[in-house]
């Protein structure tokens, strides 16, 4: 659609280049809120990843201290290091990043007498990787999800302006040009039919606007 006013931009009314310059600006800002969207998927997908990933080598560690533990009769280490998986990755995430923190310190005291249990320095090292990691990502996405959150929220009332603009600003401007110039109007007129198309305001709004990261079958259509 705004391909179409742009041919036509000499040709149209000012009232309707008005519309054409609202419509980018909201192209603008829907884009924007796609990409903080997307955004928001991709830091919860490295936060789950960063979670599995330490949750993993935390139960590995725990299981051998506790093996280890046992057979030294060291009931104070059993008990420190007697996690499941579950109790591991419960509460908050700065809980999970102190219990596992404790777990690698009560194998660094003893990581001399672990090699025959597969834990080495190097495996300590490769834990506290995890644990950093974790630890980096945790904080960073509370900001980004919220600022998705806020664009989710945002999207429809955008998606509904355009349209507003569309059929009762822009379409009523374009009418007279079916006489005075046939071959804008139906231009504008075959545009027009795949935003019909459309089932949601969302859809027509991509159609409309033609916006890069959101998709849908019918704009992939057009």
């Amino acid at each position: 659609m705004l391909v179409v006013l742009d041919r036509w931009k000499d040709s149209i009314p000012e009232a309707a280049q008005e519309c054409q310059q609202e419509l980018i600006e909201l192209a603008e800002t829907i884009a924007q809120n796609g990409r903080q969207q997307k955004s928001k998927q991709g830091l919860t997908a490295q936060k789950t990843q960063c979670k599995k990933d330490l949750g993993e080598a935390a139960v590995t560690l725990a299981g051998a201290l506790c093996s280890y533990g046992t057979s030294i009769t060291d009931d104070r280490l059993v008990a420190a290091c007697g996690f499941s998986r579950t109790k591991l990755l419960a509460g908050a995430d700065s809980e999970v990043v102190a219990r596992c923190s404790d777990l690698h310190d009560e194998a660094a005291t003893v990581v001399d007498k672990l090699a025959k249990f597969k834990v080495t320095a190097a495996t300590l090292k490769a834990f506290k990787t995890k644990i950093e990691a974790f630890d980096e990502v945790h904080p960073s996405p509370r900001d980004g999800i919220a600022k998705g959150a806020a664009a989710t929220r945002r999207l429809p009332t955008l998606f509904q302006t355009v349209r507003v603009l569309l059929t009762r600003r822009l379409d009523p401007l374009i009418a007279p040009f079916k006489e005075t110039e046939p071959a804008l109007f139906n231009e504008y007129t075959v545009a027009r039919k795949l935003v019909n198309a459309a089932t949601t305001a969302e859809e027509e709004a991509t159609i409309v606007l033609s916006v890069p990261g959101i998709t849908t079958p019918q704009a992939k259509a057009a």
